[in-house]
């Protein structure tokens, strides 16, 4: 977790060290980046395209799941929206419908 607004990037470290995640250098299951979209999708999304990947932007207003959102990613950026009192931008069409697909089901429930 990193980004240019150090005071919303720690205040998401707290969030996850409350929610039981643990913050870690290598092998994440999950990114997430505070600052410009275009340079998260620059640094992450061609070595990490496979694991979600969120970015916020740096007044914290907005919350973009990039990758996997289909997989997760949709229910994470909705904890860490929620917490921000921040937008959530989805762009699955089972999302904007507010249904879970199965792949996220299945990531929910631990069949994954």
């Amino acid at each position: 977790m990193e980004g240019s607004n150090k005071e919303l990037v720690r205040q998401l470290k707290e969030l996850f060290n409350e929610l039981g995640y643990f913050i870690v250098e290598k092998e994440p299951d999950v990114i997430i980046s505070v600052g410009s979209i275009y340079r998260t999708l620059n640094k992450y999304y061609t070595k990490y395209k496979d694991i979600i990947i969120i970015n916020v932007t740096e007044d914290g207003n907005n919350v973009i799941p990039i990758s996997r959102e289909l997989s997760g990613g949709s229910f994470i950026g909705g904890i860490v929206a929620d917490s921000l009192g921040a937008n959530l931008t989805l762009t699955s069409s089972t999302s904007i419908r507010g249904l879970y697909s199965i792949q996220e089901f299945s990531w929910l429930n631990g069949f994954n």
